[in-house]
């Protein structure tokens, strides 16, 4: 008997002490301040400006060569992609090359002229962004 009273006693002092409990307000005061300064750069893919064209056209043959400064982005470049821009509304990249080499030469015959082509230079990147040159006059021999 003695037990079952203890634990009454218990449980009615519990059952106060959170009603008491829930109904005092809550108290914290926070004295640390700290001041944040963040600051974020845009980084611009820049695409290749100056695209140079040597052609020859012998026979049936034709065969053009490519030259273009490196792009100014200041980090990740890691190529450059040339895509001829046709007249049917196709598009066909003559070839990819690393950072360091920015010349790219394709042979072909002279029907690809045909075409119409007009060349573009598109800078590649380590973080997947790209920019691409303006296109070109239409190649002809």
């Amino acid at each position: 008997m003695l037990t079952l009273a203890r634990r009454a006693a218990t449980l009615v002092a519990l059952t106060l002490a959170v009603i008491v409990g829930a109904s005092l307000p809550a108290s914290a005061t926070f004295a640390d301040a700290a001041t944040v300064s963040t600051s974020v750069t845009t980084l611009t893919v820049a695409a290749p400006s100056g695209l140079a064209v040597t052609d020859t056209c012998w026979g049936i043959h034709y065969s053009v060569t490519f030259t273009w400064p490196a792009s100014t982005t200041p980090v990740g470049v890691t190529g450059y992609r040339v895509t001829a821009y046709l007249n049917d509304g196709t598009t066909s990249v003559l070839g990819t090359t690393d950072a360091a080499t920015r010349t790219l030469t394709f042979t072909s015959d002279t029907s690809f002229l045909d075409y119409q082509p007009r060349i573009t230079v598109t800078t590649l990147t380590s973080y997947g962004w790209t920019a691409q040159s303006t296109r070109s006059a239409v190649l002809a021999c």
